[in-house]
């Protein structure tokens, strides 16, 4: 903010990312470092959602950080492209997929054991968890699994047995 001196008093309300701010925050969930804290707006309470969005995540992070030492970067990482993250502990956990163009584009991994799964595993259920909640295959290790990622999205999916728990969201 060292702008503030010659540009005046910042008006946050301007500068605040109303389209990135939940990417930004997901992006550091999944980096499984500390979280920081983004330009917020003067007045949270008149962005809707604003609160609610940061209040789920932040206790998400808290429930999963015990798996930030299991963090595994994957995907595009040093170059232009889909950004993935593995946190998995005996077979069960999350993997983050980032798309930062402006067009869908598909992700795809293996479920190895360079993302942190035991050659071993049983099937493996899981769940998209964001942008919504849905039931989604079941994988073995070596599985190959083909994720759309919506234009400068985030799609979490949870993997493992606490997978099959999630209830789907009820679309209208």
């Amino acid at each position: 903010m060292l702008q503030a001196c010659w540009m005046g008093q910042l008006n946050f309300d301007k500068v605040f990312d109303f389209c990135g701010y939940k990417y930004a925050l997901l992006s550091c969930i999944a980096a499984g470092g500390p979280i920081t804290q983004t330009i917020t707006p003067r007045k949270p309470e008149l962005i809707p959602g604003y609160k609610e969005f940061y209040s789920e995540w932040i206790s998400f992070a808290k429930n999963i950080f015990n798996l930030s030492k299991y963090t595994i970067p994957f995907g595009d990482q040093t170059g232009c492209g889909l950004d993935g993250f593995a946190k998995i502990l005996n077979n069960n956990g999350y993997i983050f997929m980032f798309n930062p163009f402006n067009v869908d584009l598909t992700f795809n991994f293996t479920i190895s054991d360079r993302l942190g799964f035991e050659n071993d595993c049983k099937p493996l259920p899981s769940a998209i968890i964001y942008p919504y909640k849905k039931q989604t295959a079941t994988y073995n290790f070596g599985a190959v699994v083909h994720q759309v990622i919506p234009a400068y999205g985030c799609v979490i999916l949870q993997i493992g047995d606490s997978a099959s728990e999630i209830q789907e969201e009820q679309t209208v």
